[in-house]
């Protein structure tokens, strides 16, 4: 009850903006009762001067510390995704239906333990993993087992759970390429050693 669906970031460098949102949506949620939509849209308008570059990549930490200071908006108020940079509004503004929060939580790398432990705690957390393997950019369902997906990481996703199957450890991480890739926008990731890069 503390993540949204699977949302499609396009032709745009973005993934970053997602991986933000999704532990922002997922505090909101088991703080209010109420699950929210936040803006992938403001990030990627607004959080240039945090090192940001829109379109052409940025990091979810970075998007995060610029959320924490000027708080984040519904994807209903700003408006709509829109795969490419646009003009930030609502920012510095008691327009819109501005959100804050008090801080970002860390996991020590590597650290499994301590990431299902953040996870049952406090929700959806973000990270990164490595998506080069086609076999990653065509999983279509399963546990993903590919000992040879390396941990050095290069896209920014959500991860929401974890758990087994058939002896199987796995984490449930929610993708930006849309509900029409993978388990409806989500991908079971073997908890075996480091695979992609998911507690790196």
């Amino acid at each position: 009850g503390a993540v949204t669906p699977a949302k499609a970031q396009g032709r745009c460098g973005s993934c970053w903006t997602f991986s933000a949102m999704g532990p922002i949506e997922g505090a909101y949620a088991l703080k209010t009762g109420k699950l929210k939509d936040f803006s992938e849209q403001q990030l990627l308008d607004c959080s240039w001067g945090f090192g940001n570059n829109g379109c052409r990549g940025g990091f979810s930490w970075r998007g995060l510390v610029w959320a924490r200071k000027f708080g984040v908006t519904s994807s209903r108020t700003y408006g709509r995704y829109l795969a490419q940079e646009g003009y930030c509004h609502c920012a510095k503004t008691d327009k819109c239906d501005t959100v804050h929060f008090e801080r970002v939580m860390t996991v020590p790398k590597y650290n499994q333990t301590a990431l299902r432990r953040g996870l049952a705690l406090y929700g959806p957390a973000s990270i990164a993993i490595n998506v080069n393997r086609k076999s990653l950019k065509f999983y279509s369902g399963g546990v993903y087992d590919d000992p040879q997906c390396p941990p050095n990481t290069n896209h920014g996703v959500v991860v929401v759970g974890y758990g087994v199957e058939e002896g199987q450890p796995y984490w449930i991480v929610k993708n930006s390429w849309g509900k029409f890739w993978g388990e409806q926008g989500f991908i079971r990731i073997s908890r075996k050693k480091n695979q992609c890069g998911v507690v790196s």
